[in-house]
């Protein structure tokens, strides 16, 4: 049993740090996306976006500095 939560925790482990890549990148294109737009509903709606992805960042990398 020990063996299987090991590997379980493990994956858990790489998907967060795959979500946390995911979620890095995001940023980086929503801000290039308010940077670039002239319209402010777009940009309204992108940086709402903004800080849902920000928000998930700080929960991913909260439990990967401590993933018990």
């Amino acid at each position: 049993m020990d063996l299987l939560n090991d590997k379980i925790k493990k994956d858990r482990i790489v998907t967060y740090q795959t979500r946390e890549m995911i979620l890095k990148d995001l940023l980086q294109t929503t801000f290039k996306i308010i940077a670039e737009s002239t319209d402010p509903v777009e940009i309204k709606a992108e940086a709402a976006k903004l800080v849902d992805y920000r928000l998930q960042l700080i929960e991913v990398q909260k439990y990967l500095r401590d993933p018990n």
